[in-house]
């Protein structure tokens, strides 16, 4: 009967609401319930209807068992599996009465938001097959009862379609869900709908932009789902193979031109007329360009338009019975007019769609925000975003999207992280993406990142892909990114992962192919080579390099990149002895004299002409400038004594930059000459320090080494005459006399090769040596003496070069570095705004001057922070860099000039604020902790700022910010002290209102609190202002939470004191409103007085004026009456 129905039903939602265990059994007992009735049977259904009914009506609120909130919450925990269980047993059922479900989708326990979502999931995943089983019941009704209407099963087709949309609509909503957890449990929902192969087309690309949007989600499981619901999109796309762009939009204008020219008459007479309007109001070239746009939004227009007809034509044709469709036809036929829309254009109208749909699809993935944001999980903390990011990567480059090669470039950066695993993980996916192929890939899934040992193992792609997919990555690279590219190439050369038929192709390219491959094919082979010399490091090898880098080919194209590149190379050769039968030994002094050649510029062309003109030529000397510093370090490397090299380049140069020795005197110079005269040397001196220093380091090694083999052997034959002869104490003891003596000989000549290695580098290199000669002629440039100053200017190349020469000279010598300081920080401050290179570049170069020369430079260092507000935020970046590696070194001291770079928090640029936080984050793990030390400084410097160079809000920003990191309770209690007593030094009440608010950031315990109320006179006076006063309240609000009794005694004293001092000081401030109030009214009063008596004086003086006037002319005319 209907009671023991109730019965069951109300003892079955008691044991979900109270047992974990029986979701999966009940839902079990409605399947089978529902088994045991016909399909006609109305009952079928009914003991799920209403234990779902039932449920619906569960009070799930927080506050629906006050008594026992704990069993209330258990009990909706244990409530929700049900849904999904049953969901996924019966979801046709489910779907019919999916109010009830609905119900609870906003309710508070995220368990039960869950729950719904994921079974939302179930019914759309198995809604497929219960269509077919719903079409097939449909079609055999109709067959055996002719009366049933044939639009029976498209009715319910269509209600079923909108009940499927409605709850994709549902999921993409709750995707922004307030718990972490729910909105996991929808990305795992649209996971298991991609996976099962049912997302609807139109859902598709809405889906890929929330996942996207998601990748900038808090928490690290939204984030990991997000990135592996963007994986399966990719896997499971609609389109082809290949997602590159450049074939789908090179086939839509194709077929855009034949929908242009074949659309309908009507449509496109009205297209030709609205461009004819267009054209005919041009107003002159300025307007071309919103012409063309204008005309290309009418002809998409047109083509919308065409596509809609198309469309439409296709339905009612399909809509209409055989006899409408005849009549359709020959009313077709009968028109005169070319509008009949034909198959062949219905289909390109498809094509044209389908290829709109797949680059809308694409251009989602290539968004340069969207780019930003999968580049953001790359540099996430969290391993689990790397993981999922290079999964990413690797499934886009199988699909040749084009952000997958930008997205590799930056995980290689993640080469040089200090979590071994990381670096493991990026090699992987860097084999799979170019080395590989992920066809070869034995993970568990698709996209998956194999471990390095299992790479190994994996079947390489062809050697000529392998080389073009190399070349394009480093073609596509800055220098930073090539850093990490050489060191994954070095890696996988050690592992021998990559062929040896790779580096033999490579040589082939960089002998024979003509441009930039030339140069990336060698740039290739010297990061192969930093693991293996062997791929440069033999005879045949380097004759290979001289012709095919060092070659006419290079001399005649004048190709610097490619000889930087054989020059890089060559750093991988191990130097030789000088050994004429040497064949490796004659060959690399052809190789030296074609590196002379390079270096000297003979190959540079200064004469301009009228067709490169001085531009060309300047772009020649700066590409010149990377070749020459490489073949400088490579002669420095191979050559047996690179010294006298450097001296016969230094002559050769000075020759045909001033026209000695040529038989002819010049007064003046090419500036482009000059330029690369002052780089060649600057280097030179800079590669000499490092020779020297090495020399000496090696001599040390040796004198090290020979010295402790002497102690060994000295040592051994004394314990031989110990076991030997007792009677040998005498001789033993002369011994030892004689080993301390010759140690102590060897400490000597150490200290005297430090001291000879020191003279030479301060006095011998720009000092007394051939360098030193030319000297005075660089600071007289750098100077712009002599009233040459706007000729020397003009030339940036010039100055950068001259600036830049100056700068390692000062790196070499002390002297040297203390004497022209001054002028190096007049021309730093003498740059013109436009040259932004030389301020960046000279900041650089003060940053490795303060690291060698720290105590020279530690009285310019406020001039160094000076950088800090340059216009130009490629200088800010640069000098935020230098400052925060020599502040992180402790090279350079913080005191008095943190406040500088705490404004960097607040700049315009993402990297400098980065890199500020970076630093502060850096600081705060040091044990004595600075910035506690530097915070009153630093509120100090920042309060006393105008507005118009702080706001407030940067301001209350940058402390927040930097009061974070006080957390010990000694530190909060003597910051509290500190900055409590700085209110009666506050003149003005808005930074009383900055320092109240400092107060109220930090994090209060009864001590600090104790000190607050001591201090209460200090700060009372600002009371009366309601900012000052809200701060106040605040603490008093945040503390009372955890506060012990006693605690709660002071702040109830202290929150008393706070209201009747704020309402006096109202009360006062009141008053001293109205007192100026009325002050100002009695003064206005007293001028209006004044005033008034003012007019009243001037109305007199007037009348006796005019009385006296009338006097004398009345007296006038007595004297003329009496005459």
């Amino acid at each position: 009967g209907e009671g023991v129905k109730n019965t069951v039903v109300t003892a079955l939602v008691d044991m979900l609401h109270n047992y974990e265990h029986m979701s999966a059994l009940v839902a079990e007992l409605c399947l089978l319930s529902s088994g045991k009735h016909p399909p006609s049977d109305s009952e079928k259904f009914h003991l799920a209807v209403e234990l779902l009914r039932e449920v619906s009506r569960l009070d799930m609120s927080s506050s629906g068992d006050s008594k026992n909130p704990a069993a209330a919450a258990s009990g909706v925990k244990n409530v929700a599996p049900f849904l999904m269980e049953v969901s996924r047993r019966l979801p046709r059922m489910v779907l019919s009465h999916a109010e009830y479900l609905l119900k609870h989708l906003n309710s508070e326990p995220y368990q039960l938001r869950s729950s719904i979502v994921q079974s939302i999931g179930f019914i759309l995943v198995s809604e497929d097959v219960e269509e077919e089983e719903l079409e097939e019941n449909d079609d055999e009704e109709f067959h055996t009862d002719e009366t049933v209407s044939p639009s029976k099963g498209r009715t319910s087709s269509k209600k079923l379609n909108k009940s499927r949309e409605h709850l994709y609509s549902i999921l993409l909503e709750h995707v922004y869900d307030v718990s972490s957890y729910t909105r996991v449990a929808v990305l795992k929902t649209w996971a298991t709908i991609l996976d099962a192969g049912v997302l609807p087309l139109d859902n598709l690309v809405p889906l890929t932009q929330l996942a996207i949007d998601r990748l900038q989600d808090k928490t690290v499981m939204v984030r990991r789902s997000a990135m592996q619901i963007l994986t399966m999109v990719l896997e499971n796309n609609p389109f082809t193979d290949s997602l590159s762009p450049i074939p789908y939009e090179h086939k839509r204008n194709g077929v855009r031109s034949y929908i242009l020219e074949h659309m309908p008459t009507h449509l496109k007479d009205a297209m030709q007329d609205a461009i004819g309007d267009l054209r005919g109001n041009d107003s002159g070239r300025v307007e071309d360009e919103r012409i063309a746009r204008e005309e290309l939004e009418i002809e998409d227009a047109a083509i919308q338009a065409t596509i809609s007809e198309s469309a439409s034509k296709v339905v009612n044709r399909y809509s209409l019975s055989p006899e409408a469709k005849e009549d359709s036809d020959t009313d077709n036929k009968d028109e005169d007019n070319v509008q009949i829309i034909t198959p062949e254009l219905i289909k390109q109208c498809k094509i044209y769609t389908f290829l709109t749909s797949a680059l809308e699809f694409i251009n989602l993935f290539e968004c340069p925000r969207h780019i930003q944001a999968f580049e953001s999980m790359l540099l996430s903390n969290n391993k689990s975003d790397v993981t999922e990011a290079l999964r990413f990567f690797v499934r886009a480059r199988h699909f040749d999207l084009p952000c997958a090669i930008t997205g590799m470039k930056q995980a290689l950066a993640l080469m040089w992280s200090e979590e071994e695993s990381v670096k493991n993980e990026v090699l992987n996916a860097f084999i799979q993406v170019f080395i590989c192929g992920t066809s070869g890939s034995s993970g568990s899934g698709p996209g998956s990142i194999v471990n390095l040992e299992a790479a190994k193992d994996m079947k390489p792609l062809p050697s000529k892909t392998i080389v073009d997919n190399l070349i394009r990555l480093v073609g596509r690279s800055n220098v930073s990114e090539q850093a990490s590219i050489e060191e994954a190439i070095s890696r996988l050369v050690k592992m021998e992962v990559i062929p040896s038929e790779v580096f033999l192709i490579l040589w082939s390219i960089a002998a024979k192919a003509p441009g930039r491959p030339r140069s990336i094919a060698m740039t290739i082979l010297s990061m192969g080579a930093t693991a293996d010399a062997g791929i440069v490091d033999s005879a045949s090898r380097l004759r290979h390099l001289l012709q095919a880098g060092l070659g006419e080919y290079t001399e005649e194209h004048r190709d610097w990149a490619t000889a930087k590149s054989a020059a890089y190379a060559l750093q991988r050769v191990s130097r030789v002895r000088d050994d004429p039968s040497s064949a490796k030994f004659l060959v690399l002094e052809q190789i030296v004299e074609r590196l002379c050649v390079v270096i000297q510029g003979d190959w540079c062309n200064d004469d301009a002409s009228a067709d490169d003109g001085e531009s060309t030529n300047e772009n020649d000397t700066k590409q010149w400038f990377g070749a020459a510093e490489e073949a400088i370090n490579a002669i420095f490397c191979i050559c047996p004594a690179p010294e006298k090299i450097a001296r016969v380049i230094i002559k050769n140069l000075e020759g045909s930059t001033f026209g000695f020795g040529f038989g002819n005197t010049v007064t003046s110079c090419h500036s482009l000459r000059l330029s690369r005269f002052f780089f060649v040397i600057s280097h030179i001196s800079l590669k000499l320090l490092v020779y020297t220093e090495a020399l000496s380091a090696s001599v040390r090694n040796a004198n090290a080494a020979r010295t402790l083999a002497k102690q060994e052997d000295a040592d051994k034959a004394k314990s031989k005459r110990n076991s030997g002869d007792e009677n040998s104490t005498n001789s033993s003891d002369d011994d030892d006399d004689d080993i301390e003596a010759e140690l102590g000989m060897a400490q000597a000549a150490e200290a005297e090769t430090e001291n000879m290695v020191a003279e030479i580098a301060e006095k011998e290199i720009v000092g007394r040596g051939l360098i030193g000669l030319f000297t005075p002629l660089l600071v007289r440039i750098v100077a712009n003496d002599n009233g040459q100053g706007q000729e020397l200017s003009s030339s940036e190349v010039l100055m950068q070069s001259s600036v830049l020469a100056l700068c390692k000279f000062m790196c070499i010598s002390r002297g040297f570095c203390e004497k022209h300081l001054p002028l190096l920080f007049t021309a730093l401050a003498q740059a013109p705004k436009r040259e932004v290179t030389l301020r960046a570049n000279t900041v650089i170069a003060l940053g490795d001057l303060a690291f060698r020369f720290p105590n020279e430079l530690e009285p310019y260092t406020p001039r160094l922070y000076a950088c800090l507000r340059d216009e130009s935020t490629r200088v800010r970046l640069h000098t935020l860099m230098c400052l925060v590696h020599l502040i992180l070194n402790s090279m350079v001291k913080v005191k008095g000039n943190l406040a500088e770079i705490c404004l960097c928090l607040r700049d315009k640029e993402s990297r400098i604020r980065d890199m500020a936080r970076l630093l502060f984050h850096e600081l705060s793990k040091r044990s004595n902790n600075p910035i506690y030390n530097l915070l009153p400084e630093i509120w100090s410097q920042l309060n006393s700022m105008p507005a118009s160079s702080l706001k407030k809000d940067d301001f209350r920003y940058i402390m927040t910010f930097l009061l974070s990191f006080i957390k010990k309770e000694r530190q909060i209690e003597m910051l509290t002290d500190k900055l409590c007593k700085r209110f009666p030094k506050c003149t003005s009440i808005a930074q009383k209102g900055n320092l109240s608010y400092c107060l109220a950031q930090l994090k209060y315990n009864d001590k600090s609190i104790k000190v607050l109320n001591d201090h209460f006179k200090l700060y009372k006076d600002s009371l009366f202002d309601e900012e000052v006063f809200k701060c106040f309240g605040q603490i008093v609000q945040k503390t009372r939470k955890f506060a012990k009794p006693e605690t709660k005694q002071i702040l109830e004293e202290l929150e008393e004191k706070l209201a009747d001092e704020n309402k006096m000081g109202m009360e006062n401030d009141e008053a001293n409103k109205k007192a100026a109030k009325a002050k100002s009214k009695a003064t206005t009063r007293r001028a209006a007085i004044s005033r008034r008596r003012k007019v009243v004086e001037e109305e007199v003086s007037s009348e006796s004026e005019v009385e006296e006037s009338e006097e004398s002319d009345s007296e006038s005319d007595d004297n003329s009456d009496g005459e």
